[in-house]
């Protein structure tokens, strides 16, 4: 009797499904389609990434793919990558130890951003640009990375993270005779696609010249952007943390210029440490948060937005471009993790809803000791009406201090006729 003989037909089915899925390393020669797997083991230019798939448990999901495409960093993408990814470098050495996540999540991430479940069988040409949605679903990273399998199928993403059910969206440009993925808004940027199009019976692959680094979260894109800087400036750890930890969350920012709106002593003191509320109450105004990240493909004519703030958003489509509520949409659709960023030209502060009062203004030229000792004496109404109208004597803190042992004691009706000969009826 031969040995084969006495093996049951079902582990044989076995033997033979594990073989195919877990080593693809050598297409078996015969009448076999051609899949995007064996297209990626017929170029040496991709050995490294075929190494980066197997480690992410993602050589079943590209088996299993129909009609995508990939964008594959060749070896020497993944060999500059991993010279400053030491995740990456890691995994390519081969090094377990140092690589404590046996999921591998982070970089079935990255790969995933690399990912169409659909085919661009056509590269954009003259400066067109394209908007592709990827498999990447981002998630809130498990700190410490968890050795427990995933709790649903590992071989595709599970459509709800940060975004909501929604993909990580991908640009696709043509710029300099060339194609060029993950591009901004404007076309510029992004990675150069370097080998043509191949086709496999499931999906296409282009090869690019680097690794695709899917967007940070939104206090990362936020602090990166260039024309944000005065935001930047007066950003709060509390905003930080909103803004890195808010999923599905929509910014409408006013770029600098739109702060020279506010008179000088009104930035003056939004750049205190005082200012935390009403900066909080400014960010509200430009921030929606509701059932979905509000990208601009969603934006048209007589679509309103409410902004945390409770205040209302009105969105105007035209030939000339894209308003929100009178403000010009200078930039659309920064990508985060997280949401989505859009550039304005205005600050978008309902009329009367940023109430700067003298005590605010106080505040803002260093006259703090002044207002703890108008305090002290119940005096607070002098500077927080912003309807009287007084001319208020201030000394600041410096000038204050050369005479604090010979006022009178705080609280005191001594300290409180002082006080009140620091203000004028009228401006003067």
């Amino acid at each position: 009797m031969r040995l084969w003989a006495c093996i049951p037909l079902t582990l044989l089915a076995l033997i033979s499904s594990t073989s195919t899925s877990q080593i693809p390393w050598h297409s078996q020669p015969g009448t076999q389609s051609v899949t995007l797997l064996d297209l990626l083991n017929a170029d040496e230019d991709y050995t490294l990434l075929l190494s980066l798939l197997q480690r992410a448990r993602l050589i079943p999901t590209l088996n299993k793919l129909n009609g995508s495409t990939l964008f594959a960093p060749t070896n020497d993408a993944v060999k500059r990558h991993s010279s400053k990814n030491s995740l990456w470098k890691n995994l390519l050495m081969d090094t377990d130890s140092l690589v404590p996540d046996n999921v591998q999540g982070q970089l079935r991430q990255q790969l995933f951003y690399h990912l169409l479940n659909y085919s661009v069988n056509e590269l954009p040409e003259d400066s067109a640009t394209q908007t592709l949605k990827t498999l990447h679903f981002p998630k809130v990273e498990v700190n410490p990375p968890t050795h427990e399998p995933p709790p649903s199928s590992p071989w595709f993403p599970i459509p709800d993270g940060l975004l909501g059910d929604e993909p990580q969206r991908l640009r696709l440009t043509s710029r300099d005779g060339s194609a060029w993925v993950g591009t901004d808004t404007f076309g510029n940027g992004g990675v150069e696609v370097v080998k043509k199009k191949v086709e496999a019976t499931n999906g296409v692959v282009y090869g690019i010249s680097a690794v695709l680094e899917p967007p940070s979260d939104l206090e990362r894109v936020v602090t990166n952007e260039k024309s944000l800087s005065y935001f930047k400036k007066v950003l709060t750890p509390e905003i930080g943390e909103f803004l890195n930890s808010t999923a599905e969350l929509t910014l409408f920012m006013p770029v600098d210029s739109a702060w020279e709106s506010l008179d000088p002593l009104e930035r003056l003191y939004l750049e205190t440490d005082f200012a935390a509320d009403d900066l909080r109450r400014i960010l509200d105004m430009h921030a929606v948060l509701g059932e979905a990240v509000k990208w601009s493909e969603s934006f048209q004519s007589s679509t309103e937005f409410t902004t945390r703030y409770g205040s209302s958003l009105d969105i105007t489509v035209s030939s000339e471009g894209t308003t929100i509520s009178g403000a010009k949409l200078v930039q659309p659709d920064v990508y985060a993790s997280n949401g989505v960023l859009h550039l304005v030209s205005s600050l978008l502060i309902p009329p009367g809803a940023l109430r700067l009062t003298p005590e605010k203004y106080l505040l803002a030229l260093n006259c703090t000791s002044f207002v703890s000792l108008i305090h002290s004496v119940n005096l607070a109404h002098l500077i927080n009406n912003t309807d009287t109208q007084y001319t208020i004597l201030a000394p600041k803190d410096d000038v204050l201090s050369l005479f604090v042992h010979g006022l009178p004691e705080s609280g005191s009706e001594d300290l409180k006729r002082m006080l009140e000969y620091h203000f004028l009826p009228g401006l003067w």
